[in-house]
């Protein structure tokens, strides 16, 4: 997944470039260049905002982890590419490229810069808040209750109802093998709530734990 998103920061980079281009060519020929500076970069956030909430309808953030690890990528890719790109391939200098962070004077480009960082976390929480209203298990992810009901959906006992205990680590990879999706990277890391999340949004959709 986080592969997939890496795809996506080039298309978060055609935006920004895009953005620019609109300025120079209609209302930057307007207006002063500090608000043509500052209507460019709440542009490009709202478009940013709206192309990443429609990847992630098709590719799904699984977890809060891979949204922060997205968004620490992009923040590292974009950087390289203000400043490797800005310098090296456009001739700006240093100065030039870092006037555009002073929010003091009203340049507001390293809010961009933020927002791409949280991007992908602010992402995965509002369509966590819209999954709220799709089916569930019903108790609490990783209670007791829950993982009872979870061990009665795919049954990681043997024919004797020998089995590794509910809730250990053991229990959580068996239960991984049982949906298919043991060894996928999509999955949260087995200590998390996240994992416990993300099995009973899947058990959920599918009770008997088969794609």
């Amino acid at each position: 997944m986080v592969t997939k998103y890496l795809l996506v920061w080039f298309l978060l980079a055609i935006v920004a470039i895009a953005t620019g281009t609109v300025r120079q060519v209609t209302y930057g020929k307007y207006v002063s260049d500090l608000i043509a500076h500052q209507v460019s970069t709440v542009t490009a956030i709202l478009a940013s905002g709206v192309l990443v909430w429609y990847v992630n309808c098709t590719w799904p953030i699984e977890s809060s982890t891979q949204a922060t690890q997205i968004g620490a990528m992009w923040l590292m890719l974009t950087i390289a590419f203000e400043f490797g790109f800005g310098h090296y391939a456009a001739g700006h200098t240093w100065a030039h490229l870092l006037a555009d962070y002073n929010l003091l004077k009203g340049r507001v480009w390293s809010l961009f810069l933020a927002w791409v960082a949280v991007l992908p976390v602010v992402v995965f929480w509002l369509a966590s808040c819209v999954a709220d209203s799709t089916p569930s298990l019903g108790p609490e992810p990783c209670s007791t209750m829950w993982l009872q009901l979870v061990e009665e959906h795919v049954s990681t006992g043997d024919s004797e109802g020998h089995g590794p205990d509910l809730g250990s680590s053991e229990w959580r990879s068996v239960v991984e093998f049982k949906l298919g999706v043991r060894g996928d990277p999509i999955v949260p890391d087995r200590a998390t709530s996240d994992w416990c999340y993300f099995v009973d949004r899947r058990l959920a959709a599918n009770p008997v734990g088969r794609d």
